[in-house]
């Protein structure tokens, strides 16, 4: 037999279970929040890291293109140099100055 006792206890308890669903569906969307905060975070720091990992490896190649490009310079002036000097009917001999070529 269903008394108005028993029918009290139940509505307590529906509305203890009620409260109880509501509150942990309230800190499961505050956790996705949280979530979602620190997902968008380590996204934007993923891409500024790669965009500096970039920015670098183009610094540290562009040394070494102006080095290729010196060299390329001067080979160019060394054979502008030097071919005159070379050149059939010149002195074929380049003087060098025994201290310099010697150095100890």
């Amino acid at each position: 037999q269903i008394t108005a006792e028993s029918f009290t206890r139940f509505e307590k308890l529906l509305e203890d279970q009620t409260a109880r669903l509501g509150k942990e569906a309230s800190e499961e969307a505050e956790h996705k929040g949280r979530s979602a905060t620190v997902l968008s975070v380590n996204e934007q720091t993923h891409k500024d890291k790669t965009e500096s990992a970039e920015t670098l490896r183009t610094e540290f190649d562009q040394p070494e293109a102006s080095t290729a490009v010196l060299t390329e310079d001067f080979v160019k002036a060394t054979k502008a140099i030097v071919m005159p000097v070379l050149a059939p009917g010149a002195v074929t001999k380049i003087p060098v100055d025994e201290k310099t070529y010697n150095m100890k």
